[in-house]
């Protein structure tokens, strides 16, 4: 499943990171863009959506008593975020975007 940078975006901005796009004026006007991390460093692109990422930045937003359950199915992997019942599930062929979709329904 393709993810719109849209929603990227905003998936991020909830994990801590924020988009900077200002314009600077130093002999001519131009306009600049970048991501400032949670640790102040500031990149050009957002960080990739992969499980190192998600588990480093997304999965401590959650609420302290939510379990994850990744699993491979039949034909894509299920991830599954459980607190006293399942509170978001989704399905991807990359586990990564499964995890991704799933968390974004809860934060």
């Amino acid at each position: 499943m393709e993810i719109s940078q849209e929603r990227i975006r905003k998936f991020w901005e909830k994990c801590g990171f924020r988009y900077v796009h200002e314009t600077i004026h130093f002999r001519y006007y131009y306009k600049e863009h970048y991501w400032q991390y949670p640790n102040g460093d500031n990149k050009q692109y957002s960080p990739p959506i992969d499980l190192n990422n998600l588990f480093k930045y997304a999965v401590p937003k959650l609420e302290n008593d939510v379990a994850i359950k990744i699993f491979k199915g039949d034909y894509s992997w299920i991830v599954e975020l459980w607190k006293d019942n399942i509170i978001a599930r989704d399905h991807d062929k990359d586990p990564a975007t499964a995890l991704f979709l799933a968390i974004e329904k809860v934060i």
